[in-house]
């Protein structure tokens, strides 16, 4: 499998969650310096300096954890689909951060949207939303350390009117299919009910190489043109 990723753009908002993470600490020490303060009860400014401050300090914490879980700590996301998708043959190219599906898989079978989740607890598919919920699970990992649980219909179906646009933009009009997969990164996520919806699945990261090669098998071929107008954007590196 070849892999392109956008490092630049992973370098760089690794160090903007970084530089947050100094940030909110540097608030909620100024929150906890106002609130040990003696005049604070008779102080309305070093009242509202305290609640400020510590708001700001938890949305910079909030938005650093992110933004470092994503993009900075090591093993990150495209890291971890690195690695379950090692050794599928080079028919494939995994783009990381090129296009407007973050994480795209290419190769003549097919187009997969890979939506990695760090979501814990039940995942369950509600049938009146026709789509993934999310039930249980720690407070930290809701709020503070990890992203909150996506919707992937509503994900892919713009991801493929973004590429769309782009293949018209080359001169390509005709139709294809965009496979997506929810990947749940989380050991302790657990899933309930329906796991297939469409065009879109769930599954562990263990399980994500051996049902790309059974969608590869089973889906018809795109379109050369297709596969050539996104791998000719970047020259891709082997890996």
């Amino acid at each position: 499998m070849k892999i392109v990723i956008d490092q630049k753009m992973v370098s760089r908002y690794g160090k903007i969650g970084s530089i947050l993470r100094w940030v909110s600490i540097g608030f909620l020490a100024l929150g906890v310096y106002a609130i040990f303060t003696p005049a604070i009860f008779n102080n309305q400014n070093l009242v509202s300096l305290y609640f400020g401050a510590m708001i700001l300090g938890v949305i910079a914490s909030s938005v650093s954890n992110q933004l470092t879980t994503r993009y900075g700590r090591s093993p990150r996301p495209d890291e971890m689909l690195d690695k379950s998708l090692k050794g599928l043959d080079d028919k494939f190219t995994l783009y990381h951060y090129e296009f407007s599906v973050p994480h795209l898989l290419v190769g003549q079978t097919g187009l997969w949207s890979l939506i990695p989740t760090y979501a814990d607890g039940k995942i369950i598919y509600d049938e009146n939303k026709k789509t993934w919920i999310r039930k249980g699970g720690s407070f930290m990992n809701r709020f503070l350390s990890r992203e909150p649980f996506t919707r992937p219909d509503r994900e892919i179906a713009n991801q493929k009117k973004d590429l769309v646009k782009f293949l018209k933009s080359k001169g390509i009009s005709e139709e294809f299919s965009l496979q997506g997969a929810l990947v749940l990164l989380n050991k302790n996520a657990t899933i309930e009910g329906k796991v297939e919806n469409e065009e879109i699945f769930i599954l562990p990261l263990d399980k994500l190489k051996e049902k790309i090669r059974k969608g590869a098998k089973a889906q018809d071929q795109i379109s050369l043109e297709i596969v050539q107008a996104l791998m000719s954007e970047i020259k891709p590196k082997g890996k």
